[in-house]
C-alpha cells in the first residue's frame, strides 16, 4: 500500500478505499491509511471484480490504481 496514492486519492475527494491482499498481517498497515474496506480473495474462492461488485451493490469503482510494494 502507498500513502502517496490513497493521500493524493483522498485530495480528489475519493471517499471509499478498497485495500486487496492476501497477506492478512497487512491488515494493519491500510487501517493506519484510512483504507475502508479490505479484500482478501483467498478467503471467498471468488474474483476480486466480483467481490468488489457485492461490496459496492453492483455498482464497481470508477477508478482504481495498483500499487504493489518492492520486494528488498
Amino acid at each position: 500500500m502507498q500513502p502517496q496514492a490513497i493521500d493524493g486519492a483522498r485530495v480528489q475527494g475519493v471517499v471509499r478505499f478498497f485495500g486487496i491482499e492476501r497477506n492478512k498481517m497487512e491488515d494493519e498497515k491500510g487501517k493506519a491509511l484510512r483504507m475502508t474496506d479490505f479484500i482478501n480473495p483467498d478467503e471467498s474462492g471468488k474474483a476480486v471484480s466480483d467481490l468488489i461488485k457485492e461490496i459496492t451493490g453492483g455498482m464497481g469503482v470508477d477508478y482504481f490504481s495498483e500499487c504493489t510494494g518492492a520486494v528488498a
